[in-house]
């Protein structure tokens, strides 16, 4: 799963991996799983507060 925050100015989030992890340097969107029985937006707003 994967999200899009823009603001007002019409930047969008993304994150920079960190570079002792798999594809680290690269950017990527924030995104995660969903676990179990979660529903895919309550996982989008868990895994984006983590980001």
């Amino acid at each position: 799963m994967v999200g899009v925050i823009r603001n007002a100015k019409g930047q969008i989030l993304i994150a920079l991996r960190p570079k002792n992890r798999h594809q680290g340097g690269l950017w990527e969107f924030p995104g995660g799983k969903v676990e179990g029985d979660e529903p895919p937006y309550q996982a989008w707003c868990v895994n984006s507060m983590k980001s």
